[in-house]
């Protein structure tokens, strides 16, 4: 099972699964996309693939008929062997699923031989523009035999890989190889899909086309530029959501302030320089370039750049040249670029590993097996949440400074928005409530990371989040609430303020035990998204603060069960509680945590509180502590 995406608002996700759910359309596919959708009386499934009729004997092999999905996962593209509509040619064909569920034919030749023989591999953001390459020629002026890539837009096709015109006001020419899109940390595609970069084959340079009308080389250099080498080849970073900028690093000096590297005081492009193209005023601006005498020989060197925000105007990406305090020349240094200013983020990033940015730029998630600061990580990966202008912070280190015995990863949306949540994965024990050695997922929030799976089970896999942070998916073995189907491999959401089923008392039932559930406690600063959707759930108050180093901590649970108290500072306990109801448990810090509140007057943490009932699955919440010397102050930190 692989999630193909999540929609911003947490309800929905879409995932590759083995089968499609058997009232679905491509139940007898051997893979199929699944959406799942949350309604007012729960999740449910239908499916995003291709319809697979029995009758006709198709069969897909190991790969899905879909190949592309719309932002808010209504709509899909698939590719399909049957006349998904009246009109369509005969052969493979790729298919447009509206969100009605009726098909649109998006290729006007079939491809004969079986397999999919054309892919999506781009679209505006409304899905109204559709790029697609094909192993089939589609129109009499593509001068390939073998297919190439094409526009799909109000029931037209029109070839993507066209050339400028060699000579002003001379006419536009198909690339006589073809070409494909040139998607980089940013799409190919502008949001109203009028904007698409392609790469020409055999051409090393980067070309953007408009409106399907004109198409211009964005990597051509500007006038005054003297570089004496061959054209180098044009490393796409994508276009701005908006079309007006385009992002792309090359090894020439495009511009007469750039340096890419020189021997003997003669260029030698040994190295490469990041370049934004201004789409309206056809202007090459340098983001990258180096003076520091300690880089003469390669310049800035740019690697690649791992992510941008959406509008281009923050871009993040790694570089072994010094370009500003922090980096170090010959080493490799993530760097971010706003408004010509670079600033300093970490050293040697995992360049293959997830990346994530913020649409605003303004935050970044990554991982890193490099030591950033004084937390020895054992050279296992890490996961660092960076602001800008804030600086850098890692999620997974344990807080209390021990060296990790496992790595930390990220996938889909690992960081809201606003960047105040940050999720991860790790099989390390970073909390003292992990018993399992297998991995879990966490929350990263307020510079204090919890645990969002039991901790005690089979491995839990983090799935992506919605851009609030209030929907986290997680993928396990294990069952995390009532709503799931058992011991088996499912994909759950961890929510805030989730509607939660309160359990039922029999009628028969009398006495002080008989009292009934409890409604569902309402959520509480800080506890995150540590709220599975289960049947009632454990609640504390916001904020307790003391004078001196114990405390006594009022709960309320749903039912019987036990309840374990951890957190930073603080002594484990566990309770077992007999029936639904209040329970009062004693905390107390322990010896190093009572120093620094000597020392320092105030000690504040956070509990974690997890509780289990055997039949009712698990709930948390948590607690802002405060342990103070002197006199008493409420109020969060």
């Amino acid at each position: 099972m692989s999630v193909e995406g999540v929609r911003a608002d947490g309800g929905a996700l879409a995932f590759v699964a083995g089968s499609a759910p058997l009232q679905a359309e491509g139940s007898s596919a051997t893979v199929a996309t699944v959406l799942a959708g949350r309604g007012a009386v729960g999740w449910s499934t239908r499916s995003l693939s291709g319809p697979t009729p029995l009758a006709s004997g198709t069969y897909f092999g190991d790969a899905s008929s879909t190949g592309g999905l719309s932002t808010d996962l209504t709509q899909s593209v698939v590719w399909s062997n049957q006349a998904l509509t009246p009109a369509a040619p005969a052969g493979t064909n790729l298919f447009l699923r509206r969100a009605d569920g009726s098909f649109l034919a998006l290729t006007k030749v079939g491809a004969p031989a079986f397999g999919p023989g054309a892919a999506l591999s781009g679209a505006s953001r409304d899905f109204g523009r559709l790029f697609f390459t094909t192993t089939v020629p589609q129109l009499d002026e593509d001068p390939l035999l073998n297919g190439n890539t094409y526009e799909y837009s109000a029931g037209q096709l029109r070839l993507v890989p066209i050339l400028p015109p060699v000579v002003p006001d001379g006419p536009e020419e198909p690339v006589p190889a073809g070409g494909s899109l040139a998607p980089g940390a940013l799409p190919a595609v502008s949001d109203d899909g009028r904007q698409v970069l392609f790469k020409a084959t055999f051409f090393p340079g980067l070309y953007l086309r408009s409106d399907g009308a004109k198409s211009v080389e964005v990597s051509k250099p500007m006038p005054g530029s003297s570089d004496p080498n061959p054209p180098a080849e044009a490393t796409s970073a994508g276009i701005s959501a908006d079309g007006k900028a385009v992002l792309f690093i090359s090894a020439n000096e495009l511009t007469e302030d750039a340096n890419t590297g020189e021997s003997g005081g003669v260029p030698n492009d040994a190295g490469a320089d990041l370049y934004s193209y201004d789409v309206a005023s056809g202007v090459l601006t340098d983001l990258t370039v180096d003076t520091d005498p300690a880089d003469v020989a390669t310049g800035a060197d740019v690697e690649a750049v791992l992510g941008a925000s959406r509008d281009a105007s923050y871009v993040y990406f790694v570089a072994r040249g010094k370009l500003a305090a922090g980096g170090t020349s010959g080493e490799r240094n993530l760097y971010v670029e706003h408004d010509g200013a670079i600033d300093f983020v970490a050293t040697d990033p995992e360049v293959g590993a997830h990346f994530y940015v913020t649409p605003d730029g303004l935050h970044a998630a990554f991982t890193s097996t490099a030591r950033q600061g004084a937390y020895d990580n054992a050279a296992f990966a890490e996961a660092y949440r960076y602001s800008y202008g804030g600086g850098l912070e890692c999620a997974s280190c344990r807080p209390g400074g021990e060296a990790p015995s496992a790595g930390a990863s990220l996938a889909g949306r690992a960081i809201s928005d606003d960047g105040t949540f940050l999720f991860f994965q790790s099989a390390d024990a970073i909390l003292p409530t992990i018993q399992s050695g297998q991995a879990n997922v966490f929350e990263y929030s307020g510079g204090q990371v919890r645990l969002l799976t039991p901790g005690d089970g089979p491995a839990a896999l983090l799935v992506g989040a919605g851009a609030s942070g209030e929907d986290v998916f997680i993928a396990t073995h294990q069952e995390l609430s009532p709503q799931g189907q058992g011991p088996v491999f499912a994909i759950y959401d961890a929510r805030v303020n989730a509607e939660v089923p309160v359990p039922s008392v029999p009628a028969a039932c009398q006495g002080e035990g008989c009292r009934g559930a409890l409604p569902p406690a309402p959520e509480f600063p800080g506890a995150g998204s540590a709220s599975f959707e289960a049947p009632g759930r454990v609640s504390a108050p916001t904020l307790k603060v003391v004078k001196g180093s114990k405390l006594q901590l009022r709960l309320i649970v749903p039912g019987a069960g036990e309840l374990t108290v951890s957190g930073r500072g603080l002594g484990v306990v566990k309770k077992q509680a007999t029936k639904a109801g209040a329970t009062t448990v004693s905390l107390a810090l322990k010896p190093g945590a009572e120093r620094k509140r000597q020392k320092r007057g105030v000690f504040r943490t956070e509990a974690e509180i997890l509780f289990r009932a055997s039949a009712d699955g698990a709930s948390r919440a948590s607690v802002e502590l405060g342990f103070e010397a002197g006199a008493k102050r409420r109020g969060a930190r």
